[in-house]
């Protein structure tokens, strides 16, 4: 049976489509703040974010940074547009002040050039200094940088290792590379095993693309228990997500079941669901 596993490229991470993780679900109030005592000029969230920020408030230069780097365009809550080179400028004081998303978001912004001018190596060294914090989506970022060379040289290990530490803290997208990392040795031992839990993590996180690289491996039984039900029972889950290619896959499976074997693994599907975290967006 041929499943096709995602693979891992360049496209998926360093993109500057992708919202600060802390600030997405920020909105502003539906009224502006009025100051309390002596009657004082209404301010919205925004410009009190502004003013908080100017006096060296490293949570709302990161508030409000980010804020300018989406704008109303991505979210109707707040008032101001997207503005780049304010993104920067607060984005920028904030992460000197050691605020871990203002670090990540600066390291997007040189990524992508938003802001500023483009600089892979700066970008490497401010995803860094999140890493280091234990930031997971940074530490994501970091491991595909160093898989693909964007601004440092290329080392595969290196990038397995911050791979590790961002599956280590659940990230669904990690957990599914460090899957592939183990199917095909990349800076790391081939290892089916280690491969098949931690794409059994992901698969049970929601993630589709995991799912299906979970059938693929009790189908051939790598790293597992050849288990064509059980494989049945994962490509089901992965193809009612919409993963591409996965109804055809399933269809393929399924020809080699019995009607019973194929009830079997239906049922297994429905329990599996009840235990599956919902996906989120970030995984799709």
């Amino acid at each position: 049976m041929r499943i096709s596993i995602l693979l891992l490229c360049s496209a998926v991470l360093i993109g500057c489509s992708e919202k600060p993780s802390s600030v997405e679900q920020q909105q502003s109030p539906a009224e502006p703040l009025r100051s309390p005592g002596k009657q004082e000029p209404l301010l919205t969230y925004e410009q009190q974010l502004e003013k908080d920020a100017s006096r060296g408030d490293a949570e709302a230069q990161f508030n409000i940074g980010s804020i300018y780097y989406m704008g109303k365009e991505d979210n109707p809550m707040f008032s101001v547009a997207r503005d780049d080179a304010k993104a920067f400028e607060w984005t920028q004081k904030a992460a000197t002040q050691g605020s871990v998303g203002a670090q990540e978001l600066l390291g997007m912004m040189y990524f992508s050039g938003r802001g500023t001018a483009k600089d892979e190596t700066k970008a490497v060294e401010w995803m860094e200094k999140a890493a280091s914090q234990g930031n997971k989506s940074a530490q994501l970022k970091l491991a595909i940088a160093y898989a693909q060379g964007l601004g440092v040289p290329k080392n595969v290990v290196k990038g397995s290792e911050w791979l590790q530490k961002s599956a280590s803290q659940s990230n669904v997208v990690a957990q599914r590379f460090l899957a592939k990392a183990y199917l095909e040795g990349t800076g790391v031992t081939k290892d089916d095993t280690k491969a098949a839990e931690w794409a059994e993590k992901a698969a049970m996180q929601g993630d589709a693309n995991s799912q299906a690289i979970l059938a693929f491996l009790y189908a051939l039984g790598k790293g597992v228990p050849k288990d064509e039900v059980r494989a049945y029972a994962w490509i089901n889950l992965a193809a009612a997500q919409g993963k591409d290619n996965t109804p055809q896959e399933r269809d393929e499976l399924e020809k080699g079941l019995t009607s019973e074997q194929k009830a079997e693994g239906q049922k297994l599907s429905a329990e599996l669901l009840t235990k599956i975290k919902k996906p989120s967006s970030s995984a799709k």
